[in-house]
């Protein structure tokens, strides 16, 4: 393959769309951007894409049913779609090579890993060196100090250097900063499905930069809510979220100000 693969990312989510394309470019790559299931079947019958990176739980149209539809259409047949999810479980695995993905990727998703799942099925992206990891600066260190937070990691997979962290922290309280109380209304209103999905995408988007006490709590809360467990049990993961979400963004926000002065 001459020319760079024609990539299609597929995410409803602002900032895990920002952080994929990040990762894309450290491999040289680019891709254009569905925010839906149904954007992605139009953009796919519109253009020969060489590989389609699709998220799961998504509105309009999740990621399974839009695989499905994309691989039906004649010139996608042999198109490779690979998983993107934080759903970590066999039977997870199996419902997306079910609806015909060729891969899965786990989010938080590494720039290795991305570099390697991506060579399984485009050969110029296995050709590529690897990409060079940045260093840590002062709010690495004070965010590792204020504790739930793993920052060095996240450079350290994700690829990036220091001086972008801090703007993928901002864009993450300016995305996400009604999430939780958005899952809480759904929670009242009796819209589990909504409630669900809201706090899914926050855990995986917590997991990615780091904010690993929030990614716990939404991940407790996550897995309560998939298994259709007690109201009372519910309430108290949902309180245990709100509360270290809302310290979490406090922190960030008073870190991130500091770093700026």
């Amino acid at each position: 393959m001459n020319s760079p693969p024609r990539l299609l990312l597929v995410d409803d989510d602002a900032l895990n769309r920002e952080v994929a394309l990040d990762l894309l470019k450290e491999l040289g790559l680019s891709a254009d951007i569905a925010v839906d299931g149904e954007s992605a079947i139009a953009m796919a019958g519109a253009t020969r894409y060489d590989l389609i990176l699709m998220d799961i739980q998504m509105p309009v149209m999740d990621g399974h049913e839009a695989s499905r539809r994309i691989l039906a259409l004649p010139e996608c047949r042999e198109t490779p779609i690979i998983a993107l999810t934080a759903n970590v479980l066999p039977e997870n695995r199996t419902a997306c090579l079910a609806a015909g993905m060729v891969d899965y990727l786990e989010k938080p998703v590494s720039t290795q890993r991305l570099r390697a799942c991506l060579g399984r099925w485009l050969p110029a992206v296995s050709a590529l060196p690897s990409p060079a990891t940045g260093g840590g600066q002062w709010l690495l260190t004070a965010l590792e100090a204020a504790g739930g937070f793993a920052p060095a990691a996240v450079l350290d997979r994700l690829g990036i250097k220091s001086e972008k962290y801090p703007m993928l922290l901002s864009k993450y309280l300016e995305v996400h900063g009604q999430t939780v109380a958005e899952a809480g209304a759904a929670l009242q209103a009796g819209d589990l499905l909504l409630a669900r999905r809201l706090v899914h995408t926050l855990k995986g988007t917590a997991a990615t930069l780091g904010l690993e006490a929030t990614h716990n709590a939404a991940t407790r809360l996550d897995k309560m809510l998939a298994e259709a467990g007690d109201d009372k049990v519910v309430g108290a993961l949902y309180r245990e979220l709100a509360e270290t979400d809302c310290q979490q963004r406090a922190t960030l926000r008073r870190l991130l100000a500091t770093a700026t002065d």
